[in-house]
């Protein structure tokens, strides 16, 4: 099993929530750039899991569209920045 882990785009540095910052143009370069350098792999994902923050959802959207990679977006709560991580006995799924 491989695990890849991607951090989210280059973010605006405010909106009226942090949960509502969208990525900025730099950031979706960034994000598109990585996603056709992964089309280029043989590589497959089976699932793919995001913070429900706007610009993680957006990454992830952008990321899977550029990529070609057939996975649906997991928005999972545990993934917020505000959140601790999980212990040793959590799970996301």
């Amino acid at each position: 099993m491989n695990i890849y882990l991607l951090r989210h785009g280059q973010a605006e540095r405010s909106a009226d929530k942090d949960s509502l910052r969208n990525l900025t143009p730099s950031g979706v370069e960034d994000i598109k750039v990585l996603a056709r350098t992964f089309a280029t792999m043989d590589l497959t994902i089976d699932r793919c899991f995001a913070s429900p923050y706007h610009r993680a959802q957006q990454t992830a959207e952008l990321f899977l569209s550029g990529s070609s990679l057939a996975c649906s977006i997991e928005s999972n709560a545990a993934l917020r920045p505000d959140k601790q991580p999980p212990s040793q006995d959590d799970t996301i799924a």
